[in-house]
């Protein structure tokens, strides 16, 4: 599997991962357009269903445009199937479990200590079926994110956030987000297996379609998982209409609606065309490069927040766009004008 990416140059690589990081930075500018007195009045979990639904749409279309895509799609084995099941539950159980990380920990501080991924992919890459070390200058730079990440820690280990609570969730907290990071590494490392592992018997629509498929699938079991349970909008703590609007619980599948103003709908889009962008990199890359694509977003949407709207950025926004839209309304805002 190793041989996957040699099927791009090396300028198709940089270039690659640098459309996806423009993409996730675009998608954070957007989602911030979508906030209403900075909340979020849309449920993460439906926002990420609509975008896994259109991801199956759109992979179901290049299927139909690709001559014998839909004959491979009838013969995989149920191993092939579960290869790409997997990842998508990974991606669910992360999704949902960073609802509870963002209540106890700093969302500034969450994005900074979530590269700490690497190290776990680092990890997994030395197991079976991989068995592939990471190169000096992938460790290098896995290094100094780990040194980065572990100074935010130490930073903001003893402060408070503006509710008063610690900043860093204390050792609940912490542990919470070590096990979120470590689903996440194992996600985007079981979906690289899953695209270089299957190429000999799925073109990449209908790998595709497969993941894309489960994840909506899953997606949708879990809002209504969190519609029973009385919690899929995460309402924020104060009383403003966008929350309130947010909050109100109204019938399923109505309550799927709720919120998905244009600004989500384009935000929603844009983090469609983000996965397509980011299973290529899986495909023909591998999980390293995509959190570089990460790390490298947060600084792009730096710039972007700063040039086209002269807004000096505070630390929380320096996180990936998935992130964002997992953020229930308990933090400060983002954006602040000059």
């Amino acid at each position: 599997m190793g041989g996957e990416g040699a099927q791009l140059s090396a300028a198709s690589k940089v270039a690659l991962v640098g459309v996806s990081s423009l993409c996730i930075s675009t998608t954070s500018i957007l989602l911030r357009q979508a906030e209403h007195n900075d909340e979020i009045a849309f449920s993460p979990i439906a926002a990420s269903f609509f975008g896994e639904l259109m991801k199956a749409s759109v992979a179901f279309v290049m299927m139909a445009c690709t001559p014998g895509s839909f004959a491979q799609a009838r013969k995989i084995s149920g191993r092939t199937a579960g290869l790409f099941l997997l990842p998508a539950c990974l991606y669910v159980l992360t999704n949902n479990l960073r609802f509870f990380i963002v209540r106890a920990v700093n969302p500034g501080l969450i994005g900074v200590m979530w590269n700490l991924k690497i190290v776990v992919v680092a990890l997994l890459y030395q197991c079976p079926p991989f068995n592939r070390p990471l190169s000096g200058r992938q460790w290098a730079g896995a290094l100094l994110l780990v040194a980065g990440s572990a100074a935010a820690k130490v930073s903001q280990g003893d402060s408070l956030a503006s509710d008063g609570g610690s900043n860093s969730g204390g050792t609940l907290g912490v542990a919470m987000l070590l096990v979120g990071l470590s689903l996440a590494a194992s996600a985007g490392v079981s979906c690289e297996y899953a695209y270089k592992g299957t190429s000999h018997e799925l073109c990449f629509p209908a790998q595709c379609s497969f993941l894309y498929a489960f994840g909506a699938c899953l997606n949708l079991a879990a809002f209504v998982g969190w519609e029973v349970y009385g919690d899929a909008h995460a309402p924020a703590a104060d009383s403003s209409a966008a929350a309130a609007a947010a909050s109100k619980h109204v019938g399923f599948p109505g309550s799927l609606l709720v919120g998905m103003d244009a600004w989500a709908w384009a935000a929603v889009t844009m983090l469609s065309a983000v996965g397509f962008v980011i299973s290529l990199i899986f495909k023909y890359i591998d999980t390293v490069a995509q959190v570089f694509g990460d790390v490298a977003a947060m600084f792009i949407t730096a710039a972007l927040a700063s040039v086209q709207f002269g807004l000096v950025v505070s630390c929380d926004l320096l996180e990936p766009s998935s992130r964002r839209l997992l953020l229930p309304q308990r933090s400060p805002p983002l954006l602040r004008a000059r």
